[in-house]
């Protein structure tokens, strides 16, 4: 998923979205692309087969909830981060 440069995006809910990141053999990484959402607060991603997440530097990012099929994350400078959830790190190769 890929949302461009959204300033006004604060929240992302794709919970429970089981085939979100699956692919369908044409997609060779599936990816949530958030680096130029500038004013994302909150992020919920569980149960979902998302393999990578990419967030903004540093922002106003408050709540982010990842699976645990993960591979890569990219998150720097959010001091306003209070509630970060992944649910696994089993395939994180990436940080």
């Amino acid at each position: 998923i890929n949302v461009g440069a959204n300033h006004l995006l604060t929240y992302l809910d794709a919970r429970n979205c089981k085939n979100l990141g699956a692919g369908d053999g044409t997609e060779v990484t599936p990816t949530i692309d958030l680096h130029q959402c500038t004013s994302i607060e909150e992020v919920y991603m569980e149960n979902t087969q998302i393999k990578g997440c990419s967030f903004p530097v540093g922002g106003n990012l408050k709540v982010v909830h990842l699976p645990d099929t993960l591979t890569s994350l990219t998150i720097r400078n959010h001091t306003n981060l209070t509630d970060f959830k992944l649910a696994g790190t089993k395939f994180l190769t990436s940080l």
